[in-house]
């Protein structure tokens, strides 16, 4: 696929479920070529994994944690 962002990789957060204006710029993202990695973390990351398999292509996510400075380094590692 070839596109604007071709092998460019974006890290998304926020998306909750197909109606989200996230999990939109996660799929414009991947309709012009991007590679997109998804974010969350608790409770909301089973959500965020199901929506993740309705993309274009499905996504992986990661457990990111804004408070938690070891998921920053896992997150960098992983990217």
């Amino acid at each position: 696929m070839s596109g604007l962002f071709t092998g460019r990789k974006y890290l998304i957060t926020g998306v909750l479920n197909e109606e989200s204006i996230a999990w939109h710029v996660a799929a414009a993202l991947q309709t012009q070529g991007a590679d997109v990695v998804l974010t969350s973390f608790g409770r909301a990351l089973r959500v965020t994994r199901k929506a993740a398999a309705l993309l274009p292509s499905p996504a992986d996510v990661l457990e990111l944690d804004m408070t938690d400075d070891t998921h920053f380094q896992a997150v960098a590692e992983e990217a």
